[in-house]
């Protein structure tokens, strides 16, 4: 039985529904304020679940989400199990989304958002989907995708937004602390997040993404909108490249590892717009092909690569393939351990320094990519404006902004005081050292002019593998 309650004074409808119920007639006009709330148990759908034209209000959002405690699964046959159509201000949080038993062979999408703003997608697990876990399409703004456990599809995309010529898109939208992973099939090339033709900005943020078959992240072009911006994400065994960047983006503090193909790789697009690429501290090791590898850079307008940890001591380090002299660019103070192709160091001698291979990372056999003591990577980053230096690292500390590291992390003393590479979300709360210091400094001048690192107690301590069983 489905129980409801209608509140006269602001029109809002409450709603229980368990599993044998018709969820699909309650979703059918929902308005500011409705709360559809899932009991416990299996929904198994005679077809997709349509949420179309619900419109909430900022403050009063339409609501879909588990009862407390509870674990509802919404199992599609051979269509996709949720769509969200023509709406505002719409919640869904805390389901599992799931294909039928055979979910190689048939069935749809996961989560479909379409043409709607302000919807968010928070701690919800969407798996075993033949086609795109999540899917955005149409014009959206203002959505939040947050906490969300999204893995195993087939021949579908990870999370894919945009109708791939430009004719819609998303933008000032947040993909943030999602566990992305088991995307693709070995005998199919699948991404796990692409932001396509058009999407601006956009922040795509601590996200984890391993065990893709295709390329781990893609941004095309913004078609001159404002950038995306890409930071603290890791991302490991892509079976393409870790992460592709053909349009406006901002691009730091990532960890991009063991890609089979680039691990960061940025070029010309069929768009003829490449501008704006500002790639700067980050992380990238491991790659089958180049560890970073930028085509067609040069002359082009507000082009960054600054202060880069690059270590693929066994292949290709840096790659810059372009035919013309680069004289626009800039390139600065990256560290690279593994062959240098396309840049003559008479010409460029600033470009990059020799590293020290994985030694310059504090454990990268168990994928610690915090630097080591006596680490090369350490005070050698570029502190000016021009670099684009972040206020914070990869652990969410702040960096020294007078003498940042290079990479991902900045150094604050021995040891990693935050998340290591681990299969599961990463822990984004505060880490074992808070350093102080001026303009987004690390440490604390003391008075003989000698850094001093502030230890705070310990909050927590992380630890997880990265293969699943």
């Amino acid at each position: 039985m489905i129980l409801s309650l209608l509140v006269p004074a602001a029109f809002a409808i409450s709603a229980t529904v368990s599993p044998g119920d018709d969820v699909g007639a309650v979703l059918a006009s929902l308005g500011p304020g409705d709360v559809i709330t899932f009991n416990n148990g299996l929904y198994e759908l005679e077809g997709t679940l349509r949420v179309t034209e619900a419109m909430g209000e900022e403050g009063n959002p339409v609501r879909l989400a588990a009862a407390t405690g509870a674990t509802p699964v919404l199992k599609a046959g051979d269509f996709s199990v949720l769509e969200v159509r023509d709406s505002d201000h719409v919640v869904i949080e805390g389901l599992v989304l799931e294909g039928p038993e055979d979910w190689m062979e048939t069935g749809g999408a996961g989560l479909v958002i379409a043409d709607s703003d302000h919807v968010q997608v928070l701690g919800n697990e969407i798996r075993n989907l033949r086609s795109d876990l999540l899917r955005i399409v149409g014009d959206t703004t203002g959505l939040v995708i947050r906490d969300n456990h999204l893995h195993d599809t087939w021949v579908g995309t990870g999370i894919y937004v945009g109708c791939g010529d430009g004719r819609c898109w998303m933008s000032e939208s947040t993909l943030e602390h999602n566990l992305l992973h088991h995307v693709g099939n070995p005998d199919d090339q699948r991404s796990g997040i692409i932001l396509d033709n058009g999407c601006q900005a956009n922040t795509l943020r601590d996200n984890v993404i391993f065990e893709i078959t295709g390329v781990g992240l893609r941004v095309e072009s913004t078609q001159l909108g404002d950038a995306n911006v890409v930071e603290g994400n890791a991302i490991w065994n892509t079976g393409s490249h870790g992460m592709e960047v053909v349009g406006e983006a901002l691009v730091r503090n990532n960890v991009v590892v063991q890609a089979q193909g680039i691990g960061i790789r940025s070029g010309n697009h069929e768009n003829n717009d490449l501008r704006n690429v500002r790639i700067t501290f980050n992380t990238v090791a491991l790659a089958g092909q180049e560890a970073v590898r930028l085509d067609d850079w040069a002359n082009r307008e507000g082009m960054v690569f600054s202060s880069n940890a690059i270590a693929n001591i066994t292949g290709r380090g840096f790659r810059y393939d372009s035919d013309e002299e680069d004289t626009t660019n800039y390139i600065t103070s990256n560290v690279v351990s593994g062959l240098v192709e396309g840049v003559d160091p008479t010409l460029f001698p600033d470009w990059y320094l020799p590293g020290s291979g994985l030694a310059d990372f504090a454990d990268a056999v168990n994928w610690d990519f915090y630097p080591a003591v006596n680490s090369g990577l350490v005070g050698v980053g570029d502190p000016a404006s021009e670099a684009w230096v972040p206020s914070v690292d990869f652990n969410g500390d702040p960096r020294n902004g007078a003498s940042p590291t290079v990479g991902a992390f900045q150094w604050s003393g021995a040891g990693n005081p935050g998340w290591i590479l681990a299969e599961d979300f990463k822990n984004t709360e505060p880490t074992v050292r808070i350093v102080d210091g001026s303009g987004g400094g690390c440490c604390k001048k003391n008075q003989d002019g000698s850094e001093a690192v502030l230890l705070l107690p310990l909050l927590g301590l992380f630890a997880g593998r990265r293969r699943r069983g």
